[in-house]
């Protein structure tokens, strides 16, 4: 598509919802909506919330059509109607030449009168970094737990913060992506924010990465914008999901203080590399100096993983060789163990691999938790 442009995507016959529009256009996102169309099927969304009508988004294309203009641009005509929704209205018409085509090298001069990132998946810290900096969430006054691997990262994240919310601590929890509900990326204390307060933090970040003369891709500017939020609420715990990898990954501007990789498998080849070992040494990018690291994956540990943590120093607990699980014969229960403890808990919802890899951080974290937390976090 559009690299970072945020947009919303949206089927033919199926209607854009407004709020969502306004919702970024508040926190002061710059947005392209593309959507299956016809004359009878567009949405009300221009500008300003309340500008565009069917005759301002013009008549839907028969086809999909590309081309290369004269400069080297390519240009694009499709079905997906291009509904200009940028603070600059100037540059929203610029986007288009005199017949319709959409200039797909104008989103580099829309960017720089708005915030519009080009490239939708841009790993790497360096126009991060600077950003967070201003912001102030680079050294929280917090426990930090980042969760890292290809699959189980959701389940472990939602058990560490249900535990460490059982156990009455101010719990920030982000993860990524959402399924129902922006709003489902961001929570404290197992209840998702609020959209004021998301929005609130957004134009924060909007201000600082301005500051900075910087753009953001979508990803990063949400992942500060949680930064923002668990800092404003000062925060206990943040526990974090990776997006995408680690090493390169904004969530990795934070230090963690616990690293949990939950498995390697072939995930974002493209971005990543093509083999388990060099997937693993993207992942084992979390991994700092003189930390606990868990690794929790049903495998021989990936040699990057190991080498990383050799370097660093950092103490590597690994499942099946430092800590156990195993189903009771109740089938109401299961037990944990590891080196100095051996706990009788309750089933839960999640896969028992990834309720046990969070148990096995939540012991190695220096937090006081109780058995009745852990508990009562895993049902």
């Amino acid at each position: 598509g559009f690299g970072g442009s945020l947009r919303v995507l949206c089927s033919a016959g199926a209607p854009i919802k407004k709020e969502v529009a306004d919702f970024y256009y508040a926190a002061g996102f710059n947005i392209m909506i593309t959507y299956g169309a016809s004359e009878t099927n567009i949405p009300t969304i221009g500008n300003t919330p309340e500008d565009i009508t069917t005759d301002t988004c013009g008549v839907p294309y028969p086809a999909i059509s590309l081309k290369i203009s004269d400069e080297g641009e390519m240009l694009i005509k499709s079905p997906y109607m291009m509904v200009g929704y940028f603070r600059d209205e100037e540059a929203t018409k610029e986007a288009f030449d005199k017949d319709g085509w959409f200039k797909t090298g104008d989103l580099g001069s829309i960017d720089e009168k708005g915030h519009v990132h080009v490239t939708g998946i841009d790993l790497g810290l360096e126009r991060v970094i600077p950003v967070a900096e201003q912001l102030g969430v680079m050294r929280p006054n917090a426990k930090v737990i980042t969760v890292a691997g290809t699959n189980g990262k959701g389940s472990t994240t939602t058990t560490l913060a249900a535990i460490l919310n059982a156990q009455g601590l101010n719990v920030g929890l982000y993860q990524s992506p959402h399924i129902y509900r922006f709003n489902e990326r961001v929570k404290l204390q197992g209840q998702e924010v609020s959209d004021q307060t998301l929005i609130d933090a957004f134009v924060q970040v909007d201000q600082a990465r301005r500051v900075c003369n910087l753009t953001l891709s979508f990803f990063e500017a949400t992942t500060l914008a949680a930064f923002v939020i668990f800092k404003q609420q000062q925060c206990d715990v943040w526990v974090l999901e990776v997006g995408l990898g680690g090493r390169l990954d904004v969530v990795n501007v934070i230090e963690p203080d616990v690293a949990v990789i939950t498995n390697i498998g072939l995930d974002h080849t493209d971005w990543l590399g093509d083999t388990i070992e060099k997937i693993a040494f993207e992942k084992a990018g979390i991994i700092r100096p003189n930390i606990p690291v868990i690794f929790g994956g049903q495998q021989d540990m990936p040699q990057a993983i190991q080498n990383k943590a050799d370097e660093s120093q950092a103490t590597l607990y690994a499942i099946n060789r430092d800590y156990f699980y195993k189903d009771s014969e109740d089938g109401q229960t299961w037990d944990f163990a590891s080196s100095g403890t051996t706990l009788k808990l309750p089933l839960g919802a999640l896969a028992l691999e990834n309720i046990s890899t969070a148990v096995a951080a939540i012991l190695v974290s220096g937090l006081k938790v109780s058995q009745q937390a852990i508990a009562q976090g895993i049902v």
